[in-house]
């Protein structure tokens, strides 16, 4: 309880800061101070603000048609589907996650004496500015904004031409052969959709217990199609 009302306050407190900014640019703009009265840091009125007292780490996430209580689960893969990196975060925009997996997939291949992936695929909920541009070992391959309304133009164009190679684009193609279909073996042959643990870091140990479970599988699949 104590946890749900600290992030209620939290809360507040950035919809007020939020709530003057916009009201000092919008006077700015004008000119003139705005009619109403301001609202206090404190008061009640505004939208209604939510904290899961059984859960204080979990957020409320889009999925698919509708909403959720729970984690983005993350992972990284090789090309042949062992899962390399197992995140998981409260946070719903997908962006902030690129750089810290890419992190932890160099880091795991390292410490098992692997050689590090030269080129990183993501779908469009990764991209933005930073993650076009990072300075990591393997190549990103995001698709930039066609319209160039959120990419600044000189990365935009870059990743354009990346992509529109014939190189860039098999590997890219990739994607869909590799990602997908863990996360399908995950989902359905696995029947783990819903996480049995509370609290951020307990989310994660289990997440990558999954994933561990996932990768023997595979890798045994593999040797027996080979032997």
């Amino acid at each position: 309880m104590r946890e749900a009302l600290r992030q209620l306050d939290a809360q507040g407190a950035a919809d007020f800061e939020a709530h003057q900014e916009e009201r000092a640019r919008r006077e700015a703009e004008s000119g003139r101070k705005l009619p109403g009265r301001e609202p206090s840091p404190t008061g009640s009125k505004g939208k209604e603000r939510l904290a899961n007292t059984t859960d204080p780490d979990s957020r409320m996430l889009r999925a698919r048609n509708r909403f959720v209580q729970g984690y983005n689960a993350k992972a990284a893969l090789s090309s042949d589907q062992v899962v390399v990196a197992a995140e998981v975060t409260n946070a719903a925009n997908d962006a902030t996650m690129l750089i810290p997996m890419v992190g932890a997939s160099e880091a795991n291949l390292a410490a098992a004496g692997a050689t590090a992936p030269a080129v990183f695929a993501a779908d469009t909920g990764y991209r933005n500015a930073e993650n076009l541009a990072m300075d990591k070992t393997a190549e990103p391959l995001v698709p930039a904004d066609q319209h160039g309304r959120a990419d600044p133009a000189a990365l935009r164009k870059e990743m354009l031409t990346r992509l529109g190679t014939d190189t860039g684009r098999s590997l890219y193609a990739k994607r869909k052969v590799t990602t997908e279909p863990v996360f399908g073996n995950i989902k359905a042959n696995l029947r783990h959709r819903r996480f049995s643990r509370r609290g951020l870091s307990a989310v994660q140990s289990e997440w990558r217990l999954i994933c561990s479970v996932h990768n023997p599988m595979k890798i045994q699949r593999r040797r027996l199609a080979i032997g």
